[in-house]
């Protein structure tokens, strides 16, 4: 059980939860289908993971490519396919702060700079043109955009995409609502709009 009173490494306080007569430990952080959940709702602790993941994975990458000999636009195919899925792993379905797209941003600008083999003072324009990359806040939004656009073209059985409309239009700081806006502010027909919810 999420328990925003745990600290880290704590266990909650005994007989505060109890299911079917048996007491509940309480946590502070969650792990459910390979999204990091804290009881306060943080992405925190989530993209220290997503960081992490991308920065083993990109060193990896570059002492495999370097050792074999493979020439960087090759190393860049295999970044965008080795490294950035893990990376951004469950990132369509957390509302991320300013601070962790930060946080992704200048990691993402450190992974493409050991790829192409740039020294760190690179500038981001330099290192995003050469690679060909998006902006990582693009890419968080496309992530977003594609994972809204599935749930709305669920089958009406299974209940997702009346659910996800229904958030989007209730709930206030939704991340249904705040992807529903980008819809709008790119000008984009919804996928209600477009045959497909």
């Amino acid at each position: 059980v999420l328990d925003p009173s745990v600290t880290r490494g704590q266990v909650g306080r005994p007989g505060r939860y109890v299911l079917q007569g048996r007491i509940l430990p309480g946590v502070s952080t969650y792990r459910y289908l390979g999204v990091h959940v804290t009881a306060r709702l943080s992405s925190r602790s989530h993209v220290d993971r997503m960081v992490s993941a991308g920065t083993r994975r990109t060193y990896a990458l570059c002492a495999w490519s370097r050792a074999a000999g493979i020439p960087v636009t090759l190393v860049l195919r295999l970044f965008e396919t080795y490294v950035m899925p893990s990376a951004l792993f469950g990132a369509s379905v957390l509302v991320l702060t300013a601070s962790d797209t930060e946080r992704l941003s200048r990691a993402h600008r450190m992974w493409l700079r050991l790829v192409l083999g740039y020294p760190r003072n690179t500038i981001t324009l330099v290192v995003l043109g050469d690679s060909g990359a998006l902006q990582i806040a693009w890419r968080l939004r496309l992530e977003r955009l594609a994972f809204y656009t599935r749930l709305c073209c669920m089958p009406a059985a299974n209940g997702a995409a009346d659910l996800c409309r229904l958030a989007s239009e209730l709930l206030e700081d939704s991340w249904a609502r705040s992807t529903r806006a980008m819809f709008d502010e790119f000008e984009l027909r919804k996928p209600e709009q477009a045959g497909l919810g």
